[in-house]
């Protein structure tokens, strides 16, 4: 929404959450040395990055954190964070350096990062898949090994290999990595989108432009946008003195997005390339979100990319008992940040709701209603 506190002066068509750089991988594997203290710095679970040498199989997973272990052997997998890389594939669980084998695994990664922000949106993504109650535990724990949170991370899923385990393995309720929860499949025919402001009304200039795919347990590639004011004033869109005088009392990250993006047609031109043929735009809420943006499509003589029908509201099912909730943990005011927590919320309630079996006589007819 408006009144937004961190934004970024380039477009992106954010790369998938799978995005990875085999020559980057290869050197860094390469030149990563062992450390002696690993075992303490690893917090959460230690992995030895390690390779037995024989190149088919790779070093241990290490769990020394009971709460590691307790999500691995109840729910078949477990996420990890990791602040260096590491070999994937085949290898075995032990709960100490000199524990004997527990089982048998298999290590994926699941996303490499060069930013602290999104760190903190998988933490707030994965905490659930990780053993903790809450992003900021996780969080906390990171930051009591490491001092802080590190600008550049890997998270990995290890999964009890199937001979060893004592149950199904559970699906991660929203998948962020654009792969289908279940073997039913999934599509990311939805798109949440969120915009930063100068003003609350329709015609208001618009600063930054946020935006995920989305389906039932599924999380897609984003978008991130940013527009100059001065575009925006070229195009004939307003400014609301009260959204800039609170502008002008936030610190200096803040400010900085009042003199920094890019030309408005030429951000309005590439989300709408980066939208496609999406079946469904979701907002919190599509009077503010979705009729500004129309507003300053219009503006430039250019069409918004959906149709009013196509509009969902993203506080309905924010309402629903199946919502669940989750913390944000990204920066406040951040039209990505923002998207990014809302289609959490709304992939996994669809999720929920789809799993629902509804039976007939599930809903109660009025007294004298249809039978």
């Amino acid at each position: 929404m408006c009144h937004r506190k961190h934004a970024l002066s380039r477009i992106s068509t954010v790369r998938p959450w799978r995005h990875w750089t085999k020559s980057r991988r290869t050197a860094r594997r390469s030149s990563a040395a062992p450390s002696n203290s690993s075992s303490r710095r690893w917090a959460r679970m230690s992995i030895d990055s390690r390779t037995d040498g024989s190149g088919g199989r790779v070093g241990p997973v290490i769990f020394a954190n009971e709460r590691a272990r307790a999500q691995l052997e109840e729910h078949g997998h477990v996420l990890t964070f990791r602040t260096s890389d590491r070999t994937t594939g085949e290898t075995h669980v032990r709960y100490g350096r000199t524990e004997p084998k527990q089982y048998d695994c298999e290590i994926e990664l699941v996303e490499h990062t060069e930013e602290r922000r999104t760190i903190y949106h998988r933490m707030a993504e994965f905490y659930h898949q990780a053993g903790f109650d809450g992003p900021s535990e996780w969080e906390r724990a990171i930051e009591e090994f490491h001092g802080e949170v590190p600008e550049e991370g890997w998270f990995y899923r290890v999964t009890i290999a199937e001979e060893d385990r004592t149950g199904p393995v559970d699906q991660p309720e929203v998948r962020t990595d654009g792969g289908a929860p279940d073997s039913s499949g999934g599509s990311l025919d939805r798109v949440m989108v969120d915009i930063e402001t100068l003003g609350l009304e329709r015609g208001a200039a618009i600063l930054s432009i946020g935006a995920v795919r989305f389906g039932p347990g599924l999380l897609g590639d984003q978008y991130e946008g940013h527009i100059s004011l001065s575009s925006c004033q070229e195009a004939g869109l307003e400014i609301d003195a009260g959204t800039l005088e609170w502008w002008l009392d936030q610190d200096e990250a803040a400010q900085a997005q009042l003199t920094k993006g890019i030309d408005i047609r030429q951000v309005l031109r590439s989300f709408s390339e980066w939208y496609g043929d999406a079946d469904e735009v979701w907002a919190n809420s599509p009077s503010f979100d979705c009729e500004l943006l129309e507003a300053a499509f219009n503006a430039v003589d250019m069409e918004a990319p959906w149709d009013f029908h196509e509009e969902r509201d993203f506080r309905t099912v924010k309402s629903l008992p199946v919502a669940p909730e989750v913390e944000q943990d990204g920066v406040e005011h951040d039209a990505l940040d923002d998207a990014m927590h809302q289609a959490y919320i709304a992939a996994a309630a669809l999720r929920r709701l789809e799993g629902h079996r509804w039976d007939d006589d599930e809903v109660t007819a009025p007294a004298g209603g249809p039978p």
